[in-house]
């Protein structure tokens, strides 16, 4: 019985495991009742090791179809998404979050050795130009973070040939598309 999706794993099993035993069955083959001297269980358990092996090849030739048949009906427009998502738009998401944090650190700084000169105390500085808050850095980290955790949840689904299961992309900014399973 073919499973209803085939994983990456099985669809490689599957095709090792044909690539493999092919050749054998070809071989064995040649094999007839002169080369085993007319050996009669001989030849009986020949015939029925080539039935078992025949019987295992079509096991995994089912799962390689069907893998195939997936990879055919794969949703090319959500996978097109993801890549890009995965390309450009995350990693230039990261860099607006660290730089955005950067520069108001940066700003903040520049604003505060500018009293600094004109004789403002430190909390002085601190009322007129507030530091950039231990919540807001926290913010920005967990921003990045979902957005590296994002990243590995899109590569999981373009790694998840011929299967490609939306389940993968469940928190991630392409779950709103309509292919994928909410």
């Amino acid at each position: 019985m073919t499973p209803k999706t085939i994983s990456p794993i099985q669809y490689k099993a599957a095709k090792h495991s044909v690539e493999n035993i092919k050749p054998v069955l070809k071989a064995l083959q040649k094999v007839d009742a002169e080369t085993l001297k007319g050996d009669i269980e001989a030849m009986s358990s020949l015939q029925s090791f080539k039935r078992t092996l025949t019987k295992i090849n079509n096991e995994h030739q089912a799962v390689l179809d069907e893998g195939q048949r997936q990879y055919a009906n794969r949703p090319i427009e959500l996978i097109d998404k993801a890549a890009a998502r995965l390309n450009s738009d995350i990693p230039k998401e990261i860099e607006l979050e660290k730089a955005g944090l950067k520069a108001r650190i940066s700003t903040r700084d520049i604003k505060a050795k500018e009293l600094l000169k004109k004789g403002f105390s430190d909390e002085e500085i601190d009322r007129v130009v507030p530091p950039v808050s231990s919540d807001e850095i926290a913010l920005s980290c967990t921003r990045v973070a979902e957005l590296e955790a994002e990243s590995e949840a899109i590569q999981e689904f373009l790694a998840d040939a011929p299967r490609f299961s939306t389940e993968l992309l469940k928190n991630t900014q392409l779950s709103q598309s309509e292919e994928v399973v909410q």
